[in-house]
């Protein structure tokens, strides 16, 4: 009798272990992986033409598990802070062993033209040779929307993208792409102002990113040039827009994006620690009255409906998210300066291409360090020549590759030490 309590009071307490260990919140680490209660996010999915491509779930969850989630798609949008959101996922892939899908030429897929397959590295395998489709994890780069072609290479994934108040963005966009050394308008006081009394005028067809000029979020985004003007079909594009996308970051909140971001996809913090990839140089700013704001407002009338929609119901995320929300940022912009004072010389920056001034690292910096410093030139090259390295050591292509450059990589030898993370072995 006594051996038959015992047994029942041992299963009792096994069992309060296991609730509390469901139920605990790993604040030493940061890690928030067990969840007791239902997720924090509750989307309700509204029925639209479009439902076949409607958000996945919102948290993928097996029972209370929070699993992390690998199918992610992001949507590179032009000077929006993509970059710097591009090499957070690329660098989460590559440490994880994650499959890409790369872009066939140079590191950016044809931002012109709708995307499609064959747009993609070594897609002529399966298009025209036979093989069998790779099972891919990641898409992160400058595309030009297409779900259906997206969907048909990542079933299941998570689609995220990120925006930028129109009128910043466009004048950064002008800025950034030396519009008015294009134009010729470099010695006038304020070129910006300038072109903007005139657009239509200025829009010339061989002006180089022409595209990114008027309405370039919505451009990227898969909405065609004819509807700007329409603001029904503008307003059925968002609609589309909504029901397609698990997250919208706002590059005004970026650090809130980021923890929107994380618990999305059941990540940690350090998975959202990031490195800045560069700042605008001075030259290159124009200065905007109220009136020149207003022209460009209404000159990118697409894009400021888009980012007006989506700026609202971002707060309806953070509110979804639940009372800890505030803590959990504070937490998070205290770890992220710890990462940046431990990566960062503060002494000292560097220029690319003179247009933009960014951050160099510490002389003893961490694989960790290095890795979350890699543009994503930098991920896509060393990605594809993983690749080559694999089918034929003696290719050709190696060699262009290895001209191009792979900046601090260490080809030799290429481990996270302190996790002893193999970074070379990602599969393509």
């Amino acid at each position: 009798m006594r051996r038959h309590l015992l047994f029942v009071y041992l299963v009792l307490l096994g069992a309060l272990v296991v609730l509390l260990t469901m139920d605990r919140v790993e604040r030493s680490n940061g890690r928030r992986r067990y969840r007791a209660t239902k997720p924090r996010f509750n989307v309700e999915v509204v029925s639209s033409p479009h439902e076949e491509y409607a958000p996945s779930t919102v948290t993928p969850e097996e029972g209370n598990l929070c699993i992390p989630w690998r199918k992610i798609v992001f949507i590179k949008t032009h000077k929006t802070a993509s970059t710097t959101t591009n090499t957070i996922i690329q660098r989460y892939g590559y440490l994880k062993n994650l499959t890409f899908i790369l872009p066939r030429w140079s590191h950016i897929f044809n931002e012109k033209e709708h995307f499609t397959s064959r747009q993609v590295f070594r897609s002529t395998r399966w298009l025209a040779e036979g093989e069998q489709q790779p099972e891919f994890d990641i898409m992160a780069g400058h595309f030009r929307y297409n779900r259906p072609e997206v969907h048909r290479l990542i079933p299941n994934a998570m689609y995220i993208t990120i925006l930028r108040d129109p009128v910043k963005r466009f004048e950064s966009a002008f800025g950034y792409y030396e519009v008015a050394k294009q134009l010729g308008l470099g010695r006038k006081e304020n070129p910006l102002d300038t072109f903007m009394k005139y657009p239509n005028r200025f829009m010339r067809k061989d002006m180089n990113m022409k595209f990114q000029l008027r309405n370039g979020m919505m451009f990227s985004l898969g909405f065609e040039e004819q509807y700007y003007g329409d603001e029904s079909m503008i307003e059925s594009k968002i609609e589309q827009l909504a029901n397609e996308l698990d997250l919208v970051m706002l590059s005004e909140y970026y650090d809130e994006s980021l923890l929107l971001l994380k618990d999305l996809l059941c990540w940690d913090f350090e998975d959202i620690h990031y490195i800045p990839k560069g700042y605008r140089s001075e030259r290159l700013r124009n200065p905007m009255s109220p009136e020149l704001r207003g022209r460009i407002q209404s000159w990118n009338k697409a894009d400021a409906m888009l980012y007006d929609h989506f700026n609202r119901t971002f707060w309806k995320r953070v509110e979804a998210y639940g009372p800890s929300f505030e803590e959990d940022l504070a937490y998070f912009r205290h770890r992220q300066e710890e990462f940046v004072n431990e990566c960062i010389d503060p002494q000292k920056l560097r220029t690319i291409q003179g247009k933009e001034d960014a951050l160099v690292l510490r002389e003893n910096a961490s694989m960790l360090c290095r890795v979350s410093y890699y543009r994503v030139f930098t991920f896509i090259t060393d990605l594809k020549l993983k690749a080559l390295e694999e089918d034929n050591p003696d290719s050709p292509r190696l060699k262009t590759l290895r001209e191009e450059g792979v900046e601090n990589l260490g080809l030799g030898k290429r481990f996270y030490n302190a996790k002893e993370i193999n970074i070379s072995q990602t599969v393509q």
